[in-house]
């Protein structure tokens, strides 16, 4: 599937160079969605409180709204003289009866005459404007003198020629008592189309009850944004009393502050820990094996096919299959960067297979007109014991109508550890009809030994001694060494990398029934590309101008 594998170091493909500008990044995204996710599920389980909160405030609400409306109509529920004994002992009834009322008396007008309390007064006291009337004649005012307790601002409620004064034990429980929580405040009010407030409590300010009441919760109010609040509404449909409670420190605005520095130490510690790992994976030593692995898998590595010319005949007499990659985001990537990453991830036998099916159906029609025509295969060294490997190719060949025969599969040795393992390999695949080629003849351990051991069909000598021909180098004198050897072996030779005439020239006064591959010929070609080359020199007995 490619040329020979050299163990060169990391491509910038396989680069675990992490930039610390994206861990930043991603750090912060994290944080900024830990944070937003911790504050709202703060919200989530203090809204559940908020809840109880208003739900005990509305059930004492309630109760205020009964008793006001009870006391005001049993008041007027008997007609004696105004302010007389008998209607002070009635009234008095009424107050030990209903604990939220601080007093009850009798009005004329707007003037007081009487309380339970106070008695006769001997001057009449104005109970001030009506703020509110409900659709039943309860006026709602806001007397600003206590008879009681000389407070101001106090709740007084009309009814007729009764008049009701709410109880400052109300107003001190409501603000003070049964249900505190850090951070949460309320209101209580009549709501009659405006509003009348009984009471507010918490940490609300006079100029907060207005925007608490009318406040609507949305998405946003679930971010960490300052001066954001959480409101919960109810109300009595009866007395048309409400109660609205609020969050006015929400989610992490409600945790004490050191509290809040550990929990953010630990969010931004666990966001720099999510952008390394992040990264990590994008870029790091196995994202390039993860893409490799979705590319094998979407079936987008292909074969390239480089002509393998008679160098005495200058026919064309066979193909070297080669896999590319041209990565939509990295762009062409070297087979000896992929198939290296395949082989060490464990990739390569299915890799193989796909681009194997591949070269079968592009050439198959090449082969079967050509007896003679050969395809030469990369095998890796992971595949030399899987006889599912052998099986495989057995399968693919017998869906066509070329001959074994015609299928060269290229083995690189590369440690004599590896002899054994090669030799029955090479034995098997012989037996089953295929010819067997050392590849890279020269780079590896490859000797007399080895060749007497494999018994090969074809040699391929490496391109790095095609290149030196004719350079007084190491590499020029080993190949001297190398034509040596081949003058006395019976086997096909291949000669890789042949790029000028006097490489050629050279090969062919040395070895002249040789085999040459090289762009002085011919580059690699995709399928179609290959076709027009093949009919070209079929039809013309010459190669084209390359």
């Amino acid at each position: 599937m490619s040329t020979a594998i050299s163990y060169t170091p990391r491509s910038k493909y396989e680069s675990s160079h992490l930039s610390m500008f994206n861990i930043a990044g991603y750090a912060f995204l994290f944080l900024l969605i830990s944070i937003s996710l911790v504050h709202a599920i703060i919200i989530s389980v203090r809204f559940e409180v908020l809840q109880t909160y208003g739900a005990t405030n509305f059930i004492r609400a309630e109760q205020l709204a009964f008793q006001i409306h009870k006391g005001l109509e049993l008041a007027e529920s008997k007609n004696y003289e105004f302010c007389s004994d008998e209607d002070l002992k009635h009234l008095r009834k009424i107050k030990s009866t209903y604990f939220f009322l601080d007093d009850i008396g009798r009005v004329s007008g707007n003037k007081i005459l009487c309380t339970v309390e106070k008695g006769m007064l001997d001057s009449t006291i104005n109970v001030g404007p009506v703020e509110i009337t409900s659709d039943k004649g309860f006026e709602y005012r806001n007397s600003q003198t206590d008879l009681i307790r000389n407070e101001k601002n106090k709740p007084i409620i009309t009814y007729q020629n009764s008049v009701v004064f709410v109880s400052s034990a109300y107003l001190h429980l409501s603000k003070y008592g049964h249900f505190k929580v850090n951070g949460m405040a309320g209101v209580t009010y009549q709501n009659l189309g405006s509003r009348y407030v009984y009471s507010f409590f918490g940490n609300l300010l006079p100029n907060q009850i207005e925007p608490s009441v009318a406040h609507k919760n949305t998405l946003s109010d679930w971010l960490p944004l300052p001066n954001n609040f959480i409101t919960m509404s109810q109300c009595n449909g009866i007395y048309n009393i409400c109660i609205t409670a609020i969050d006015t420190r929400p989610g992490l605005y409600a945790i004490p502050l050191t509290n809040l520095i550990i929990i953010l130490t630990v969010l931004i510690a666990l966001s720099f820990a999510f952008g390394y790992t992040l990264e990590n994976f994008r870029v790091g030593p196995k994202a390039f094996a993860r893409r490799l692995k979705s590319v094998i898998y979407q079936d987008n590595i292909y074969p390239v096919y480089q002509p393998q010319i008679n160098i005495e005949t200058k026919e064309v007499v066979g193909v070297e299959s080669l896999a590319r990659w041209d990565d939509s985001t990295l762009g062409m990537i070297s087979p000896e960067i992929f198939i290296r990453v395949a082989e060490d991830s464990g990739l390569i036998e299915k890799l193989t297979k796909k681009i194997t099916n591949k070269i079968f159906l592009e050439l198959s029609d090449v082969l079967e007109a050509n007896r003679s025509f050969t395809v030469s295969l990369n095998i890796s060294t992971q595949l030399l014991t899987s006889d599912t490997f052998i099986n495989f190719i057995n399968d693919a060949v017998s869906q066509y109508k070329f001959n074994r025969n015609q299928v060269i599969l290229e083995v690189t040795e590369r440690t004599d550890s590896e002899k054994g393992k090669m030799a029955s390999f090479s034995k098997k695949l012989k037996e089953q009809g295929y010819q067997v080629s050392i590849d890279d003849f020269g780079t590896g351990v490859s000797n007399l030994s080895w060749l007497s051991t494999l018994e090969p069909n074809e040699i391929k000598v490496d391109k790095t001694f095609t290149q030196s021909i004719e350079e007084q180098t190491v590499t020029s004198i080993t190949l001297e060494g190398i034509f040596s050897m081949l003058e006395h072996l019976q086997v096909k030779v291949v000669f890789e990398g042949i790029e000028t005439e006097q490489q050629r020239d050279y090969i062919f006064k040395r070895v002249p029934k040789s085999i040459g591959q090289g762009w002085l010929f011919a580059k690699p070609k995709e399928i179609d590309e290959l076709k027009e080359f093949l009919d070209f020199c079929f039809n013309n007995n010459y190669l084209p101008a390359n």
